[in-house]
């Protein structure tokens, strides 16, 4: 059975500082909105990849979004949504994973997507263990709809159809170039 992986305190450490810089060198910061000075600090010279820096800093910028930022009231994305589907997008995904795009949801939610290989993955995070999974695959025309809440073998599975897709392809190509 497989579950959300909790990070510990020496993966974050929250900081209430007005002097720290957002963005700072090997350092990754993950912060509250604006009118907060509390920031969580993600430590880079842990050797996590350079994706889990580039989904740790969206989310950020995505906590910082005004009230009212589209057209229907929007609130920024919550610190404890953010740093939830942070977690959740560090466990699921492998060197070999395609980065999602990262939406901002009207309600303070996130949205993370894929559309790769005939495959789209939507995983909808509207708030720490209350997500949705939406799986539409394209030469199949099969739809799939998950409820998730901390078990995250629906979004696994199909992380790994994404990745063995683009692997199968991989091997087929550099197959024929020998």
């Amino acid at each position: 059975m497989s579950a959300v992986r909790h990070l510990s305190d020496r993966d974050f450490q929250a900081v209430r500082s007005e002097s720290e810089p957002a963005f700072g060198a090997g350092v990754n910061a993950f912060s509250a909105p604006a009118a907060s000075s509390e920031i969580c600090y993600l430590d880079r010279h842990r050797g996590r990849p350079a994706r889990e820096r580039v989904v740790a800093n969206t989310l950020s910028e995505y906590t910082k979004l005004p009230a009212g930022w589209d057209s229907y009231g929007g609130e920024p994305l919550r610190l404890d949504t953010g740093m939830f589907a942070l977690q959740v997008l560090c466990d699921v995904m492998s060197d070999s994973t395609p980065p999602p795009s990262l939406v901002p949801v009207s309600s303070g939610g996130v949205q993370c997507e894929w559309h790769e290989n005939g495959l789209d993955i939507e995983l909808y995070i509207s708030a720490p263990l209350e997500c949705e999974l939406m799986v539409y695959d394209h030469l199949s025309r099969e739809q799939q709809v998950f409820q998730m809440r901390a078990e995250l073998t629906p979004l696994k599975e199909q992380m790994k159809r994404l990745v063995d897709f683009n692997r199968d392809v991989n091997a087929r190509t550099n197959g024929e170039r020998n």
